[in-house]
């Protein structure tokens, strides 16, 4: 990150060590992928800004249950992947915070004080509103889009969907995997029509609230 630079703050929290390695298993893994933390929000069901207030190690939002089976399926990782450094660490993590500023807001780094030292376990560098990460794709954002309106245009949305029913859907299609921005734009301009019929996102998934996609033909059925 910016490791010439003095951080602007310090702050010592004390964060359950199941919550920090989730995250830090997450974000490595992910960031692995070429996934933001919009598209992996986008996959989760979740609002835009979801994931990103989960890595913020001051917001007491965290990955539930339900959240942690489908991170599994969605980054594949298994879950002792996904708990990796749990069994080895204290109930309870006294951590440095370490605060700078960057770009696009204040960026972390989330470290372990030890007798000699400390050890940074990640940091967290905001992204840009709509980053759009260089990892390779198969198939183009233009050849997504026209997929997703195929899917649109036939009865696939007249039942609801998650994201990520719609992104296996979309790896099944084309056989192999695509770019989740491409996918999350595709969906979201069939979300944002101004006219009918259109997807709708306004219904969660009970127990789970996902959002789901249905077509709205505008006749109120």
């Amino acid at each position: 990150m910016m490791e010439k630079e003095m951080p602007t703050k310090t702050v010592k929290l004390n964060i359950a060590a199941v919550h920090i390695f989730k995250v830090k298993n997450v974000l490595d893994r992910r960031i692995s992928l070429g996934i933001s933390a919009r598209d992996l929000s986008f996959l989760l069901g979740k609002a835009n800004t979801y994931v990103r207030d989960v890595e913020n190690p001051f917001t007491t939002l965290k990955y539930n249950i339900d959240d942690t089976t489908l991170l599994c399926h969605v980054l594949q990782l298994s879950p002792s992947e996904i708990y990796q450094g749990v069994d080895s660490s204290p109930i309870e993590l006294s951590l440095n915070i370490k605060v700078y500023d960057s770009k696009f807001g204040e960026a972390y780094e989330v470290c372990l004080p030890e007798n000699d030292g400390e050890e940074k376990l990640y940091e967290i560098i905001p992204e840009s509103k709509d980053p759009d990460f260089p990892v390779e794709s198969k198939a183009s954002a233009k050849e997504v889009q026209d997929w997703v309106d195929q899917l649109f245009n036939s009865t696939y949305f007249d039942e609801p969907h998650t994201a990520w029913e719609i992104y296996e859907m979309a790896v099944e299609g084309f056989g192999f995997p695509v770019k989740v921005k491409y996918l999350k734009d595709a969906v979201k301009k069939n979300t944002s029509k101004r006219s009918y019929p259109r997807l709708s996102s306004n219904e969660k998934s009970k127990g789970f609230y996902r959002t789901l996609y249905r077509k709205d033909s505008g006749d109120g059925l």
